[in-house]
């Protein structure tokens, strides 16, 4: 004799099966509102690596600046200085060109 098959026994496991989907289906939607424990401090390198390639940058550009302040300055001294008919090498001494060999 064959054995039957149980009707209850099969209801019993769609049961479960779809007590199991709506578990699923609960935990999809609650996923994102989950509570997050104490993880820790935070590492923070990345943050302070781009800090300090930001400051590099910032740097440079001042030192660009100061470069092109300093040259302009060079021009114009070397303009009044072209204009007098005195040599680079001389330096300015209380108003006046002087040249640095003269006593």
């Amino acid at each position: 004799m064959e054995k039957q098959k149980n009707p209850n026994k099969e209801k019993e496991k769609k049961k479960k099966k779809e007590k199991k989907k709506e578990k699923k289906e609960k935990e999809k939607e609650n996923k994102g509102r989950k509570k997050k424990g104490n993880k820790g401090r935070k590492k923070k390198g990345n943050k302070r690596r781009k800090k300090k390639e930001k400051k590099k940058e910032n740097k440079k550009r001042r030192e660009k600046k100061m470069d092109v302040k300093k040259k302009k300055k060079n021009e114009k001294n070397g303009n009044e200085k072209n204009k007098l008919g005195l040599s680079e090498n001389c330096k300015q001494k209380n108003g006046v060109y002087v040249h640095p060999n003269t006593p």
